[in-house]
């Protein structure tokens, strides 16, 4: 059995959201009897507080090195998770890390976090098309990839091999195979 290094272990970390804002809680490593210390007053001070504000919902990348957090007035931000310090990594930014993202309802990251899929109600533009409500984006950029209409406010119908090489998009008795690097 072999251990992992320091820089592979990571933290353990927990996510709140609440009414007034989105804390981010790491606790103390406590793998070793030598390192553990029974918490103190002093160390009980709170989570460091990512975003405050009114949130609809929050997610945790698989990696956990950022959080995606959506705000209804504001959209969808992405917050560094692997700053050190309060000040760098708290994201009460106004400008949304995904375009036009204030609608969304639901989203999800894939297996390794490349990815991000949302979903939103379906809406139609100014010339009456229907545009496409379930949306993969890049989860590093923010960059739209491709767009799905779905009806459901589901995120099931979008799945990816583990290693991301390959996307999975089920519609009525069919299921579309996709390459990532070029949605094809």
């Amino acid at each position: 059995m072999s251990l992992l290094s320091e820089q592979q272990r990571r933290p353990i970390q927990l996510l709140f959201r609440s009414k007034e804002a989105v804390e981010l809680y790491t606790l103390p490593d406590t793998s070793t009897a030598a390192t553990f210390s029974p918490p103190s007053s002093s160390n009980t001070s709170g989570g460091q507080v990512l975003y405050k504000g009114k949130t609809t919902f929050h997610l945790l990348s698989p990696n956990g090195t950022c959080a995606f957090i959506h705000d209804a007035s504001v959209g969808l931000l992405k917050c560094d998770l692997t700053a050190t310090t309060t000040s760098s990594s708290s994201s009460s930014s106004s400008k949304p890390f995904l375009e036009n993202s204030k609608s969304i309802q639901l989203a999800k990251c894939s297996p390794r976090g490349s990815f991000l899929l949302t979903w939103e109600r379906p809406s139609k533009d100014d010339n009456n098309n229907n545009n496409g409500n379930l949306k993969v984006w890049d989860a590093d950029t923010g960059t739209l990839l491709t767009s799905y209409s779905c009806k459901k406010a589901t995120l099931s119908t979008v799945q990816w091999t583990y290693d991301e090489l390959f996307a999975f998009h089920c519609v009525t008795n069919e299921i579309h195979v996709y390459s990532t690097n070029n949605w094809k």
